[in-house]
């Protein structure tokens, strides 16, 4: 036990050369009669602190360390606190009006991070074609070949889906691409609709005599073609945005005869 200087009030002995079993047990007295400190007590408070190690932990002696909790600080509450009178803001100027929570941005009037730095980059114009599921032609054949989709039919995206040729989980639509096209060799006709082919797909698939529909699906259309079951009557198809007629032009004619066909 290191030693420590202070002294105890009624002898002038050192507080470690009392042993921690004399103090401990004489702290339990405390008080004597006529309320005076025991000076065990006072060398017990100065080395354990205000706690006597040997009272039993309760919920009234329960409570946060020292310094764990800290006071609210309290303005306006006279001169002698030290945040009266201004209440820490000053005197006058912009910070120190009520309301004063900054603008995003602000920078006290100089010009602000950015409008000094030019723009980069670009903004995608068609985040609908960047969402589709990817499908590859090789393991489209694949499962061609392995007889797990019928292509004496249309190919739609249930039919991709239930067979797991492609994700469970299809948010947009489905795209098919021709990478390790050349690893594959496809001497079958195939009928499929997909939301988007890249060129070298196409052009693959129409070789072998097939032929690639591109038509376009919301949600709703979407929904409808993965879970019919779910509709009493299936909806008509969805004409697509006009920022994406360019891309569906055959789906848009079909669109319009349905609806003429439908208004006759």
């Amino acid at each position: 036990m290191m030693e420590s200087p202070i002294k105890c009030a009624a002898f002038s002995t050192p507080a470690s050369s009392i042993s921690s079993a004399s103090v401990l047990n004489r702290c339990m007295v405390g008080v004597g009669a006529r309320g005076a400190i025991s000076p065990y007590a006072a060398a017990a408070a100065t080395l354990y602190g205000s706690r006597s190690m040997s009272s039993p932990v309760t919920l009234s002696s329960l409570r946060d360390n020292a310094g764990a909790r800290k006071k609210k600080v309290r303005i306006g509450r006279g001169i002698g606190s030290g945040k009266g009178k201004m209440g820490g803001r000053g005197h006058k100027g912009q910070l120190s009006r009520a309301g004063n929570n900054g603008r995003l941005g602000f920078e006290g009037g100089q010009t602000p991070i950015t409008r000094r730095y030019p723009k980069r980059g670009f903004t995608n114009q068609h985040p609908f074609l960047s969402e589709l599921q990817p499908l590859n032609l090789d393991r489209l054949v694949r499962y061609v070949m392995a007889g797990r989709l019928d292509i004496s039919k249309m190919i739609t995206m249930k039919e991709l889906r239930d067979s797991g040729c492609v994700g469970h989980k299809i948010d947009t639509g489905i795209k098919l691409l021709a990478k390790n096209a050349s690893t594959v060799t496809l001497d079958k006709a195939i009928h499929i609709q997909v939301s988007d082919v890249s060129d070298k797909a196409k052009e693959a698939i129409e070789k072998a005599g097939g032929t690639v529909k591109v038509s376009y699906f919301n949600a709703l259309a979407l929904r409808a073609l993965l879970k019919p079951e779910n509709f009493e009557t299936i909806p008509r198809l969805a004409a697509p945005p006009p920022r994406l007629l360019w891309k569906y032009p055959e789906h848009y004619k079909d669109v319009e005869i349905q609806i003429l066909g439908k208004s006759k």
